[in-house]
């Protein structure tokens, strides 16, 4: 997919994002998925996970979001083994990716607000509930469904940096990050 001043206009980078891709534009680069590959060079993660998810088309941005909460579940797990709903939320979203129908997104948000409350990022647990729960969401096709699907692997990140694991933080979004770039037509 090329980058052009119109997309950078419609997906609303930040600033220093916009400079970034300006500098690419003059040197030439315009492919998304290059430009995906530049920014884990530089070690940007975070600005490659808001591109990606960008430049992808729905169900891989819901594949994407599902993956990286499928990373995280067993730490929500681990400390509450017989609540089902983050897994059902995952399936939930995984029923978009094969049929994206109404009756399947209603059923994905259906799943996320079985309890919003847990929407918070301040321990692994919730990060990686959280993530499941955005993975659902991203599958419920909203205009930011793309921004949902980043939001689910930045808290599958913050699970793991939540441990206080941060050199297997790293790993876990280049680890996502290809994954993702696998998923890219």
């Amino acid at each position: 997919m090329k980058i052009t001043e119109k997309w950078i206009k419609k997906h609303h980078p930040c600033p220093d994002g916009v400079r970034w891709l300006r500098e690419q534009f003059e040197q030439s680069e315009r492919d998304g998925k290059s430009l995906v590959r530049k920014l884990m060079k530089e070690k940007r993660y975070e600005w490659a996970n808001w591109m990606i998810v960008r430049i992808m088309k729905y169900k891989e941005y819901v594949q994407y979001a599902v993956y990286a909460a499928e990373q995280v579940i067993d730490i929500y797990e681990k400390q509450y083994p017989n609540d089902e709903k983050p897994r059902k939320a995952i399936k939930a979203a995984k029923k978009c990716i094969k049929r994206n129908t109404a009756a399947n997104r209603y059923a994905a948000r259906v799943a996320v607000y079985a309890d919003v409350s847990s929407y918070s990022p301040y321990s692994a647990v919730k990060a990686a509930y959280s993530s499941a729960y955005l993975a659902a969401y991203s599958a419920d096709y909203s205009d930011y469904s793309a921004a949902y699907s980043a939001d689910a692997v930045y808290l599958a990140i913050c699970a793991v940096a939540a441990e206080n694991n941060f050199a297997a933080k790293e790993k876990m979004q280049i680890k996502i990050l290809k994954y993702g770039m696998k998923l890219i037509k």
